[in-house]
């Protein structure tokens, strides 16, 4: 297990609806954002990337943020 996860388990976690909202873009965008960000958890149900869920601590969303107003 490495220090982020600990590091971010204290932390607010946001579902993609969330993200969304908050960085104002869609749905799909939000997906494309923080599917291969590390500290991004990844929860998948069954075989089919359709059933994948995908939560984000708040420092990787700050993280993902502030590289988009670069």
């Amino acid at each position: 297990m490495g220090s982020n996860v600990i590091d971010t388990f204290n932390e607010k976690h946001f579902d993609l609806k969330q993200v969304a909202a908050l960085l104002r873009v869609g749905p799909e965008m939000a997906r494309r954002l923080v599917k291969d960000e590390p500290g991004v958890i990844c929860i998948r149900v069954g075989p089919k990337k359709a059933r994948t869920t995908y939560v984000t601590p708040e420092s990787v969303l700050r993280r993902i943020y502030n590289r988009m107003v670069k």
